[in-house]
């Protein structure tokens, strides 16, 4: 069985903002119904990550004997500081009998004091 994961935007995987939307899509062989995809979820550590699946006819047309679907992730990294290494960002996504699959994100300059600030009330 195959994963292959896609991050649309940021297309350069850089965050920018302490608020941050991902937009991608992720496929599954063999094709099996794409049951396994219900079962789709992010984590960075421990902690799950607020998603929504989307529909992706594009991805659907590139790979038509996978399972697949679109993906937006949307969360405050305020609350995943602890996760934050050396301005890198880890997000795993996780499906039922696969390895996580590892999404690297590096974060621009600024941003972790704009995060920490938050965390203290300023």
């Amino acid at each position: 069985m195959e994963v292959q994961c896609n991050i649309d935007e940021p297309a350069d995987r850089c965050i920018r903002t302490p608020t941050c939307r991902f937009r991608g899509w992720i496929a599954i062989t063999p094709h099996s119904g794409g049951q396994e995809l219900k079962f789709l979820h992010f984590k960075i550590g421990q902690l799950n990550v607020p998603h929504v699946l989307t529909s992706r006819p594009d991805v659907e047309g590139a790979f038509p004997n996978h399972a697949s679907s679109g993906f937006q992730i949307r969360f405050d990294l305020t609350y995943y500081m602890q996760y934050v290494v050396n301005d890198h960002l880890a997000i795993y996504a996780m499906l039922p009998q696969f390895e996580p699959f590892r999404l690297d994100f590096t974060i621009d300059k600024g941003v972790v004091g704009l995060c920490l600030a938050a965390a203290a009330g300023a």
